[in-house]
């Protein structure tokens, strides 16, 4: 599957700075998984308003919200997996 991530191709995603002396770093997201084929062609976006397909699935306590592509908030699918970005502190050299 295609990475995608909302509004912001993942070259720049990439090279957005963070802290001095942290590392951007992608994880797993284990609350996502890439929306259904089922769900991609019957349902619609979450946001108000959008008629975008969804490509992502987020659980909460009420079920699953679909996000379309242009709605992932920082998230992206990389592999057939949902992940988003993180922080991470680089070891100290004495």
């Amino acid at each position: 599957m295609n990475v995608a991530v909302a509004n912001v191709p993942p070259s720049e995603l990439d090279m957005w700075p963070g802290p001095v002396g942290w590392d951007s770093v992608w994880v797993a997201d284990v609350r996502c998984r890439p929306a259904t084929r089922d769900e991609h062609t019957t349902r619609a976006c979450r946001r108000p308003h959008c008629d975008g397909a969804p490509v992502m699935a987020l659980e909460r306590t009420s079920g699953w919200w679909l996000y379309c592509a242009d709605h992932l908030y920082g998230h992206r699918i990389r592999h057939g997996v949902v992940e988003f970005r993180t922080w991470h502190e680089r070891e100290r050299v004495s």
